[in-house]
């Protein structure tokens, strides 16, 4: 619902106001990506062949039950939001302002279940509650506009707050919380946590010790529970893959038939797990390898001779500013015909990138850089287009 308020005669005064809007919404959306094909159905799988069941001569595959939760159901958030908008002088300056609450009720994940209570250690189930709140500020701007030159101009930024707020499987003040995100580092290690209270996916390590050089000295982390030995009770939570702020902004140059324009974008307080370097960059990574094998560039900051895999050196601050893209074009009029337009341009996409990680991409999903991981690739494009 909304109620315009310039409409009303008490405005009717207000020149430089040409728009001003109060709005509210509320919305229940369900999440089907329950990213678990048939989890709620009983499922069997062939067994693996180096497994097999010998019958006298015969060797047999068996079929293995898989973990089942009957009781899987899509996530649903329930939204509040409540936003202006705005424009003024002649819609010369126009945007909206939004803040938003969003709650998200039978928060899917994947977690531990007691032994012997499924076919399984862990299953991806319906696990608690997530609270979502944020607030947007819209900005379009017209600064110059002649007969020959004109000047758009947008900005936009916005602010994110997550917290977990319940977790349905254990309710005991002590259970620190759901691990999750594989790493590649050792057989079953997870870097993040789900813990009420905290940022959803929150890396959970040691706090590294550094030397007087500031070089992290292998094997030394904080006892943060002062009991004269480092367990997993001294992990913390430390960060997280989401952003505080992201900010864009576009511009569109025109004069007379050329026209330029561009794309910013910019990501604050995200981080990212450098799984690459954690698992590959330590002189084990190579000493025991029956091939020839890469090893990573951090090895030469580091000296590490084992793996140090839950040290949060590797959960790097991978804040960036990126060019997304960047466009310059020609019309020719009247080309081969009246009333003919002939467009030729030139853009370059993923054209600049500025960020302190490390790693090959600061912008990777779910905050952890692992093997698989490609470069975004930067695309030339000459184009041309003809409208008759």
């Amino acid at each position: 619902m909304g109620w315009n308020i310039t409409n009303e005669n008490f405005m009717s005064k207000v020149n430089f106001l040409s728009n001003l809007k109060i709005r509210a919404g509320y919305a229940e959306t369900g999440q089907q990506e329950i990213n678990q094909d048939f989890g709620f159905l009983p499922r069997f799988i062939r067994g693996n062949d180096r497994a097999r069941f010998q019958f006298g001569n015969e060797f047999v595959n068996t079929l293995r039950p898989q973990g089942i939760d009957p009781n899987l159901r899509w996530e649903v958030s329930k939204t509040i939001n409540l936003g202006i908008d705005y424009a003024l002088f002649n819609d010369h300056i126009k945007g909206s302002i939004d803040w938003y609450q969003r709650d998200v009720e039978d928060l899917l994940n994947f977690t531990s279940v007691p032994a012997g209570s499924n076919l399984t250690d862990a299953i991806f189930t319906n696990v608690g509650n997530l609270e979502n709140s944020g607030l947007e500020f819209v900005i379009n701007t017209i600064p110059i506009k002649t007969k020959s030159f004109e000047w758009d101009l947008d900005f936009n930024i916005s602010f994110f707050k997550n917290k977990i707020t319940k977790l349905s499987l254990n309710d005991n003040n002590d259970f620190i919380g759901n691990l999750t995100g594989d790493i590649s580092g050792g057989q079953g290690n997870r870097i993040q946590i789900n813990t009420t209270g905290k940022e959803q996916n929150s890396f959970y390590v040691f706090q590294q010790v550094y030397d007087t050089n500031g070089k992290p000295v292998e094997g030394l982390y904080v006892d943060n529970d002062n009991d004269g030995v480092i367990t997993d009770e001294d992990k913390r939570h430390f960060k997280s893959p989401n952003p505080d702020y992201v900010v864009g902004l576009s511009s569109l140059f025109k004069y007379k038939d050329f026209d330029f324009n561009f794309t910013w974008r910019a990501s604050v307080g995200n981080y990212v797990y450098n799984d690459v370097a954690a698992a590959r960059g330590n002189f084990q990574a190579v000493a025991n390898a029956n091939v020839i094998s890469n090893l990573s560039s951090s090895f030469l900051d580091t000296g590490f001779q084992e793996p140090q895999l839950f040290s949060d050196y590797y959960v790097q601050d991978a804040s960036f500013i990126r060019l997304d893209n960047v466009s310059l074009g020609y019309n020719l009029k009247n080309v081969f015909k009246e009333n003919t337009l002939l467009r030729v341009y030139t853009t370059v996409q993923n054209a600049l990138t500025f960020t302190n990680y490390e790693g090959i991409d600061p912008e990777v999903d779910g905050g952890i850089e692992s093997a698989g991981t490609y470069p975004r690739s930067r695309t030339y494009l000459l184009g041309v287009n003809l409208n008759f």
